[in-house]
């Protein structure tokens, strides 16, 4: 029996896709792509209220465009439409949503609680990451969320001039909780294959546009028995190694330990047995005279510093709610520089102003200083993420707040406050400021925690 089979020159179908959306005050700004017989073809944006049913067109050329003036607070539709001189229609692309307000920032990515482009992965936008490329372009990873979905699809986005304007750069997966890094001339992403999925690690030559891998670091679990756990946190060097913190436990467990991943400076990163270990540590209370109670989810997100003394701590998210004092508190372990495979140790608490969610700390390198940038607490509501606060310590054990970046209170948002959060914030340094990321929910969110936005934000003389 002959198969059939497309010709070799045969001509690709027309497809036409959107691939970044970033509404704003009164506009949307939107990027696409355009393939097969499309890529000739006259695109236009076709527009509309949910409410009304009745379409607007825009033509659009290039790769985005922008539209206003647009209703703030109501929701929109968009698709695109490929067509021939004559009104024939080729392809459209699917159907997105969006909603246009202010938004503190600049808009790297937006996903609309309802849009369902994405729904294998999820629907809310989530963990994100940022890195300065080899080439100088910025790169802002982030992953796709929904509570019991897949859990497995990343977007990274490219930035050529410092941040004011973003552009779709890839897409990876099965991809999870992903951090960004970057190491002799080349960008990594460390990250699992879905929430409490195997360690992964992805490699890119050219600054974040392909991708090489994943190869896997360590086996995968699930909610149910425990799995590897982690988030975009700081990959950093010492004593010859690169050390990036890792956790192993689950929520539906209610525990989860602490641990670090490391690799020697010179290996090539994309063989697993590069890679070692330390193990993780199991929380116990009888060592912790100073928090009493059990603490529901245990202690995540660590950020691994080297110390001013030369030693090398995690300092970690410590789910204090259940205990007392039930705020305020970090849960500090020492991990064995010369000894990569050994367990931590539990070290000491440390005061600090938003320990309850994730927070980002990396040492400067103009004075010396540890900075963080977390989710202080304000009211009474614990879980309030809709304060982003920037702090200081000489050592890691006393801390300052310096300002906060982004706080509710200071905005006139049309939401109530659990519908508003800057949350999952990581940065790095460039000069005097700092460049930040934030998972933020604004304009619509389904609620503070499941968010619909990536922001990007340049904090300008930090040291002041």
């Amino acid at each position: 029996m002959l198969s059939m089979s497309a010709e070799p020159n045969a001509t690709p179908a027309p497809s036409v896709s959107i691939v970044r959306m970033a509404p704003g005050d009164q506009r949307l700004t939107f990027e696409f792509s355009a393939g097969g017989s499309a890529a000739g073809a006259a695109l236009f944006a076709n527009v509309r209220l949910l409410t009304s049913g009745e379409w607007d067109r825009y033509p659009c050329r290039g790769e985005s465009a922008t539209i206003a003036p647009l209703l703030n607070g109501a929701d929109y539709e968009i698709r695109i439409t490929a067509e021939t001189p004559d009104g024939t229609v080729l392809c459209r692309s699917a159907d997105r949503l969006f909603r246009c307000g202010f938004v503190p920032g600049t808009v790297v990515a937006y996903l609309h609680p309802e849009d369902d482009t994405f729904i294998a992965s999820g629907n809310a936008t989530c963990s994100p990451s940022i890195c300065a490329a080899p080439d100088g372009s910025l790169l802002v990873s982030h992953d796709i969320y929904r509570s019991k979905g897949g859990q497995n699809l990343t977007h990274v986005y490219r930035s050529e001039d410092g941040g004011q304007t973003w552009r779709f750069a890839s897409a990876l997966s099965p991809c999870f909780w992903g951090g960004l890094f970057v190491h002799r001339g080349k960008v990594y992403l460390l990250a699992t294959a879905t929430e409490y999925g195997a360690l992964l690690l992805y490699e890119s030559s050219d600054c974040g546009m392909s991708w090489r891998g994943p190869v896997q670091l360590l086996e995968g679990g699930s909610s149910e028995e425990g799995g590897p756990h982690k988030a975009p946190m700081p990959v950093i060097e010492h004593a010859g190694r690169l050390w990036s913190g890792v956790e192993f436990g689950s929520w539906r467990q209610r525990m989860h330990c602490p641990g670090a991943v490391s690799a020697d400076v010179n290996a090539d990163l994309m063989r697993p047995e590069s890679w070692v270990c330390t193990g993780f540590l199991p929380y116990d209370p009888a060592q912790v005279s100073d928090v009493r109670g059990y603490p529901i989810g245990g202690t995540i997100e660590g950020n691994v510093l080297v110390a001013p003394d030369g030693g090398l701590v995690d300092l970690l998210r410590y789910q204090t709610a259940t205990c007392v004092p039930n705020y305020g508190k970090a849960y500090m372990t020492l991990l064995d520089a010369e000894h990569p495979d050994q367990p931590p140790r539990f070290a000491r608490t440390v005061e600090f102003p938003g320990n309850l969610s994730k927070f980002y700390i990396l040492r400067s390198p103009s004075d010396g200083r540890y900075y963080a940038l977390s989710n202080r607490v304000t009211t009474e509501t614990l879980n309030q993420r809709n304060v982003l606060t920037l702090s200081v310590s000489d050592d890691l054990i006393h801390w300052q707040i310096k300002r906060d970046i982004l706080n509710y209170a200071d905005n006139c948002f049309p939401e109530g406050e659990d519908k508003v959060g800057f949350q999952y914030p990581s940065f790095l340094f460039d000069g005097d400021d700092i460049l930040a990321v934030s998972r933020t929910a604004v304009n619509g969110a389904e609620n503070f925690h499941n968010a619909n936005f990536i922001t990007f934000h340049r904090i300008r003389s930090y040291m002041r």
